[in-house]
């Protein structure tokens, strides 16, 4: 099962999205913390169709997020959906022609790490999408 899980946005000053998202949408902060090479939060909303967003401001000007603030600006970078069948899932992927970078595994605030993979801008209208391996965490 794929179940959208956050919004990956890109910043310029995570301490002022973060404010902005928190006190103009009432969103709640789980805290900034640095992972990778950027500064991270996640916000979210409570509910029942609950929203999570995930902040990111890059220090690094040549990873792909870097490249993405520097060349584009803030916005939008990537959809990350949960599976729980992920081998299956990154398998018909594949098999549907698209091209993956596979990264991982990586570490998240809740978990020690997870596999992941990505796919490309180019193949899918602009956005990045990732696919995450959700054994183990809560959907």
């Amino acid at each position: 099962m794929i179940t959208l899980h956050h919004v990956g946005v890109v910043v310029s000053s995570i301490e002022d999205a973060a404010d902005l998202y928190c006190d103009t949408l009432g969103l709640k902060s789980e805290g900034i913390y640095e992972s990778y090479g950027m500064k991270k939060v996640f916000l979210h909303s409570e509910g029942p169709s609950a929203l999570v967003l995930l902040l990111m401001e890059p220090s690094q000007s040549e990873d792909r997020f870097g490249r993405f603030l520097r060349d584009k600006g803030e916005g939008l970078f990537h959809l990350s959906f949960f599976t729980n069948t992920y081998d299956d899932d990154l398998q018909a992927i594949k098999e549907k022609g698209f091209s993956v970078d596979e990264e991982g595994p990586y570490t998240l605030p809740e978990k020690d790490s997870v596999r992941a993979a990505w796919l490309q801008p180019r193949e899918t209208r602009g956005v990045w999408i990732e696919l995450v391996d959700s054994t183990g965490f809560p959907l």
